[in-house]
């Protein structure tokens, strides 16, 4: 990405957390979103807050319903995440191999995946197709890039 003007959101601690994974998938795990140089990180309000909430969430699920996030993988709100966008769930991608499958020091891998916030279109398509399919139609600054919330929709 030629201009990396944006925040980067992670999750710290849940790569504490060991998941259960086949053999060769990183079990330890954390999370993360890029968002706009100019979204409002100490606003409440639901139109900016929204990242962290669901950062927080997603970082307990794991542990609490003993499974695991993956490359590919996607989770629905059920509802637009606000009111003022079509935005509905998320797919989590990994942002390339430098920040994944990172060596702890106990000889243990752990992975990052990023969040990228998806159309209701986008989240069937990928719930009953193909994750790498939506990927590869969108285009390098809607997988790597900050959130756009007024991205069009790649599966209209």
């Amino acid at each position: 990405i030629p201009e990396k003007n944006y925040y980067t959101l992670v999750t710290l601690g849940m790569i504490t957390h060991k998941m259960r994974c086949p053999e060769g998938i990183p079990n330890r795990l954390e999370l993360a979103i890029r968002l706009p140089a100019d979204w409002e990180l100490d606003n409440i309000r639901e139109r900016w807050y929204w990242p962290i909430r669901w950062l927080r969430l997603l970082a307990r699920i794991p542990k609490m319903e003993n499974t695991r996030f993956e490359h590919g993988h996607t989770m629905d709100n059920c509802r637009n995440l606000t009111e003022s966008s079509q935005i509905r769930g998320f797919a989590f991608h990994r942002p390339g191999e430098e920040a994944s499958a990172v060596d702890l020091s106990k000889g243990e891998l752990f992975d990052v995946l990023c969040l990228i916030p998806i159309y209701e279109g986008e989240l069937a398509y990928a719930t009953n197709c193909d994750t790498e399919e939506l990927f590869r139609r969108m285009d390098e600054t809607m997988r790597l890039g900050p959130v756009d919330m007024e991205r069009r929709n790649v599966c209209e």
